[in-house]
């Protein structure tokens, strides 16, 4: 059966946008897998605009959300207004900082409250309440702690590229992307661990939203 699986982006950059590598390779994994890959973004301007080569901000500077998700998946992005999650089967969460910054407030600033924009709440709280499966890498995991109200349960640095995390009871698959190795390598193997779960899990019926469970 295929397998409708939404991308939610968050620009293009690993200081500013969704991390490049983490992005492609996850894409990959899913084309290799036979999924309907769903990009999507929200029409929003990005917290700030970086230069990688010096990873610092640059001032005065704008870039558009949907429009640099664009520039990274090579073709249309859904704007996350227009996005259907009723008709996904599987969400996935590439990294970067962009995930944090750009779609959560109050990322990296002490005393500051975080709070997802809109639209990913909206987007998060489908998929958590229906315990549709959910594919979680790198920094993204501030969006799934942001959604639950609660601090990340582990150090995400913890977890070796190569493995996976499995929060049974909320039905998400994390790994750590780069965060856990600098080897490509090893992150392509993570992912591709990831997607083959979260998309098994798809297939699966869902149990009861009452059904306890557990981390393993």
């Amino acid at each position: 059966m295929l397998r409708r699986a939404g991308v939610l982006l968050s620009g293009c950059g690993l200081y500013d946008g969704s991390e490049v590598g983490e992005t492609v390779l996850l894409l990959l994994a899913l084309d290799r897998a036979g999924a309907r890959v769903e990009p999507m973004a929200p029409d929003a301007p990005q917290c700030d605009v970086v230069d990688h080569a010096s990873a610092t901000v640059v001032e005065g500077v704008s870039r558009n959300i949907l429009t640099e998700s664009c520039r990274l998946v090579r073709g249309r992005v859904t704007d996350l207004r227009h996005a259907r999650p009723e008709v996904l089967d599987a969400l996935f969460l590439p990294g970067g900082y962009g995930a944090a910054k750009n779609l959560l407030t109050g990322f990296a600033q002490p005393g500051r409250r975080r709070e997802l924009a809109p639209g990913v709440a909206e987007l998060l709280s489908h998929f958590l309440s229906e315990r549709k499966p959910i594919g979680v890498v790198s920094l993204a995991e501030t969006l799934l702690a942001a959604a639950l109200g609660e601090p990340l349960r582990e150090d995400p640095f913890s977890l070796p590229a190569t493995e996976l995390r499995i929060d049974e009871e909320r039905n998400i698959v994390f790994t750590s992307g780069f965060l856990g190795s600098e080897r490509v390598s090893e992150v392509a193997t993570g992912i591709e661990k990831m997607v083959a779960e979260v998309l098994d899990r798809s297939g699966r019926t869902r149990p009861s939203k009452a059904t306890p469970g557990k981390d393993s």
